[in-house]
């Protein structure tokens, strides 16, 4: 056989690329794609300012300093965060889309649930479900909170989702203290809150297109809070529920955002010790401003003054 061709050549390459993809991903335990970007030659790459700045504007976890000896966020969540910071040259489209969904009440879970995607933090069966619940309730017990139509619609005329998601900085704040956390009873509770106000929206509002959205609310949360099954042991029912932890968490980090604070998953410490802690969730306060106080693994809530980044953390979208 004569040398190999310049196509020949390069399949072989990709091929062997390929290769070291698969099992980097089979040792980490990792998914393809994570692997394909921790791939050597593309972590220079990796660490370089996003060629488009304004999507840096969301708060996202920064990476966790080594000396923390773990990782809090997975591969698939920081590559696919790296990605979207490129999509104005991939594929402008998703930028403009993501406006849209951004400014429509019952499609702006999908988009928060799409810009922090999955994982340990952000993460939870039928987040974005919970996340259209609390909208829900906010909207009905706060209408004057949703931002004015004309407004939105300059907004999202402007192609970028940043300016829509600020305008709604109040509202999510409401929907946001809607719920301290996501335990299993409160979330019960508060499904039922939602449930009596989505009722008599299914059956009687004059837009047929909310009664359909409440209509198809309803039969989600039915689908999700019938038992499936029942305990063998003690014959207990067994239910999926919703992730209301990750839709809080969601929300806590789109207020960060634009208020300010460490999101939910940042890797901080403590100033009395020096010891490291993850964000849980955020506390705030109904006036205004970012975080009060930071939930920090299983202890009491922390004042926000308490904590601080660790030396040499670097965020995109942290002021320098």
């Amino acid at each position: 056989m004569g040398s190999p061709t310049g196509l020949e050549q390069i399949m072989t390459k990709d091929k062997a690329r390929k290769q070291a993809t698969r099992a980097r991903a089979a040792a980490g335990g990792t998914s393809y794609t994570a692997a394909h970007f921790t791939a050597p030659n593309l972590q220079a790459d990796a660490e370089q300012p996003a060629e488009w700045s304004g999507i840096d504007w969301y708060a996202f976890p920064p990476k966790e300093p080594k000396e923390f000896g773990r990782r809090v966020m997975t591969e698939d969540q920081r590559y696919y965060w790296t990605v979207r910071r490129r999509w104005p040259l991939v594929n402008p489209r998703f930028i403009g889309v993501h406006a849209r969904m951004a400014s429509k009440i019952d499609s702006r879970p999908r988009h928060l649930a799409d810009w922090w995607l999955d994982g340990p933090t952000y993460g939870g069966w039928e987040r974005r479900l919970a996340l259209d619940l609390l909208y829900v309730v906010a909207l009905h017990e706060r209408p004057e909170l949703l931002p004015d139509a004309e407004l939105l619609a300059e907004l999202v005329a402007a192609g970028e989702p940043m300016p829509v998601d600020a305008a709604f900085a109040e509202l999510d704040r409401y929907a946001r203290l809607l719920m301290e956390n996501g335990w299993w009873e409160s979330t019960l509770r508060f499904v039922e809150r939602a449930r009596a106000i989505l009722e008599p929206q299914a059956a009687t509002h004059d837009d047929p297109r909310a009664r359909e959205f409440a209509a198809s609310l309803l039969g989600q949360v039915d689908r999700e809070f019938t038992p499936y099954d029942y305990d063998s042991e003690y014959g207990h029912p067994l239910i999926r529920g919703i992730g209301m932890s990750g839709a809080l968490q969601t929300l806590d980090a789109m207020l960060c955002s634009s208020q300010g604070g460490f999101p939910p998953g940042t890797v901080v410490q403590r100033h009395r010790d020096g010891s490291f802690a993850v964000v849980g969730k955020c506390l705030w306060s109904p006036t205004g401003g970012s975080p009060t106080h930071y939930a920090l693994g299983g202890e009491d809530p922390q004042p926000a003054a308490a904590v601080h980044l660790p030396p040499g953390t670097v965020a995109t979208w942290m002021t320098p």
